[in-house]
């Protein structure tokens, strides 16, 4: 069994929103979709309340990860969903192969203004099928700040533990998500994920920690979170986005990191 911890997401209010085309699609299936060439971000209206299930989206795109996270136009989160198809490595190599929900999978937007901000580095679409609602599509075209890095590694046989630190920014504006995953493989013990942003060269400790999943003698990929936290409650000192794998017992294994930072406007 696994757990997806709950993506944490304090936002400052939104400056004036950017304009976005919008238009309906199929009204047989309806769907909500995000496109553009990221990172890309930008206003949209609902006319009417919509309800979705994240683990339906589909998301596709040309670059290294592709996604979409959505805000009220007074900068509360409220939904995102983001996939990273490559770590570094030819596609056998994948270690978070599949799109995930940046927080609860199942959502529900009342009708109002909206932000989407498209996490991506290259052409991107994130179809999202909707349970209810009317169809919209937004294309995204105003530029944001955004950032990408992931890596993995294949985890020892027996015994093991990997930490992944990697430095990220400490602007006031900056949104940070990491993502990591224990994947390819097996594990025939306890293994457990910690994902934390932490002071620069320091581990994981119960204060700074955001994210723990434990699966017991599980086969890759049960494990799988993600984490965010605004950057103004962070203390003004080099930090490190980090995650730690500890496994009593494993074989052929590979584990995963990735960190996508973006500036809201």
């Amino acid at each position: 069994m696994w757990r997806v911890g709950v993506a944490v997401l304090l936002v400052a209010a939104c400056a004036r929103p950017m304009a976005a085309t919008a238009g309906p699609l199929d009204p047989v299936v309806p769907m909500l979709e995000f496109t553009g060439t990221g990172p890309t971000t930008a206003a949209f209206t609902l006319d009417g309340p919509v309800s979705f299930d994240l683990g339906n989206a589909v998301v596709t795109g040309r670059g290294r990860y592709a996604g979409v996270a959505v805000y009220t136009s007074s900068g509360r989160y409220v939904a995102g969903v983001v996939g990273v198809p490559e770590l570094d490595g030819p596609p056998q190599q994948v270690a978070l192969p599949h799109p995930w929900p940046l927080g609860p999978a199942s959502v529900t937007l009342a009708a109002g203004r909206y932000r989407a901000y498209l996490l991506a580095d290259a052409d991107a679409e994130v179809r999202i099928r909707l349970d209810s609602g009317q169809s919209l599509a937004v294309t995204t075209t105003a530029r944001v700040r955004e950032t990408f890095y992931a890596t993995h590694a294949d985890v020892p046989n027996g015994a093991s533990s990997l930490a992944f630190p990697r430095a990220v920014a400490t602007r006031t504006a900056t949104r940070t998500v990491v993502l990591g995953q224990f994947a390819r493989g097996a594990a025939t013990a306890d293994v457990t994920l910690r994902i934390c942003l932490t002071r620069h060269g320091t581990a994981c400790t119960a204060q700074s920690t955001r994210v723990v999943s434990t699966a017991a003698g599980t086969v890759g990929g049960a494990l799988r979170d993600s984490m965010s936290v605004p950057s103004s409650f962070l203390p003004r000192t080099p930090l490190d986005a980090r995650a730690e794998a500890t496994a009593a017992a494993s074989y052929g294994a590979t584990f995963g990191f990735a960190v996508i930072q973006f500036d809201p406007v």
